[in-house]
Formats: structure tokens, C-alpha cells, sequence
């Protein structure tokens, strides 16, 4: 029965946060994907927009949206949002993570070598939604912090370099977070009569 109920509680989770973020940024050729990422011993829903590449333009991962999974019993989060925001890309943007969302690297040197831009979102909001914080991007369009990584086969594992970057695209602000200056802690939780939070900023690589 304990079982079941666990089970039940993360489909209801997963479907919460499929509605609340139904898709990836537009124009951009994304594949939504959901995963499951432990972070410091709690379970998390993690929404990632993936493009493969193109002809024009390479491939492409962002995280776009995380919330903690419910547990019976309840696990308690001691970290914050900037240090779980941190693991997740630790864990997602590893290179044994990476090579399965798309056509697996070849040999280095080689034609084949997995040339990736990895994304990181600079503002962001909290969202109450059946009793559940969610963070996901603010809607504010073209201000990320990004790197450009080769990843390839040496024979016996991956590599994986940092070609270009980090660096930030937030046209007209210097530094970036001047677009949502708002620190995390200072940014109260949503209420039902305010389901929305104003944006903040959580810490990239470019900062």
C-alpha cells in the first residue's frame, strides 16, 4: 500500500509539472524531456529542452524547470535553490548524461564529435501550483549564460572539453542579473492570492 501511494504521488507530480510548463522556449526546434534527479538525498522533476542539431545549428540542452517531488515520509530540503539548481546541472550536463539524449559521439578527432551549448538561465520565478513550488525561467527572452563543449570517444571513454565560454547573452544589461536584480532570498513564496513570484536571479557559471 506504501508503495502504491509513493508511486501515485509522483505521477501526480510529474503531471503538475507537465501542465506547467506544456512547452520549451518557441522557434527554437526543442524536444521536452522530463527526468528524475536526486539531490541531496530529495527526488526531483527536471524539465529539459533538447535540440539535436541541424544543418544551421548545433545542438543544444537548457534546463527549463525543477520541483521536489512529494515523499512519504516527507524529505526535508537543506540546501538552497542556488545549490540544487547547481547539482542538477552537475548531474545533467555530465558527459555520460549527455551523450544519450542525441546520436552517441564519435571517435575524437574524428567527423562525429558531439559539439554541444549548454545553457544556463539567469532569471527565474517560483510557482505555486497545487500546493507545490515550481521554478522555472522568467519570461524574459534572451538573457542566459552559455558554453560550448566538444564531446568525443577516446577509445576507452568520453572526453569532454570546454571549447568556448561561459559567457552571457542579456542584450543591454551588464551584469545579466540587472534584468531580475532580486536575489533569491529575498523573493517571498507564492501565495494562492499571488501564485507567481517577481523574479530573481540563481548563480550561473558566468557570474
Amino acid at each position: 500500500m506504501k508503495k502504491f501511494i509513493l508511486i501515485l504521488f509522483a505521477f501526480v507530480a510529474i503531471l503538475n509539472f507537465t501542465e506547467l510548463k506544456a512547452t520549451c522556449p518557441s522557434g527554437g526546434g526543442y524536444t521536452q524531456q522530463f527526468v528524475t534527479i536526486t539531490v541531496n538525498n530529495c527526488k526531483y522533476n527536471v524539465e529539459l529542452c533538447v535540440f539535436c542539431g541541424d544543418l544551421t545549428r548545433g545542438p543544444e540542452v537548457r534546463v527549463f524547470g525543477f520541483s521536489q517531488i512529494p515523499e512519504i515520509p516527507p524529505c526535508t530540503q537543506t540546501w538552497n535553490y542556488n545549490q540544487i539548481l547547481t547539482d542538477i546541472y552537475r548531474q545533467v550536463y555530465d558527459r555520460n548524461f549527455l551523450v544519450n539524449l542525441c546520436s552517441l559521439p564519435g571517435p575524437c578527432g574524428g567527423p562525429y564529435e558531439l559539439w554541444v551549448t549548454l545553457d544556463y538561465e539567469i532569471c527565474w520565478e517560483k510557482r505555486l501550483i497545487d500546493g507545490k513550488i515550481y521554478l522555472t525561467p522568467c519570461k524574459l527572452e534572451n538573457c542566459y549564460c552559455w558554453a560550448l563543449y566538444k564531446i568525443c570517444w577516446n577509445g576507452s571513454s568520453y572526453d569532454m572539453t570546454l571549447m568556448q565560454g561561459p559567457a552571457s547573452s542579456c542584450p543591454g544589461y551588464d551584469p545579466p542579473t540587472a534584468k531580475c536584480p532580486n536575489p533569491f532570498w529575498t523573493v517571498p513564496d507564492p501565495t494562492p492570492q499571488n501564485p507567481i513570484s517577481d523574479c530573481f536571479w540563481l548563480t550561473t557559471p558566468c557570474q
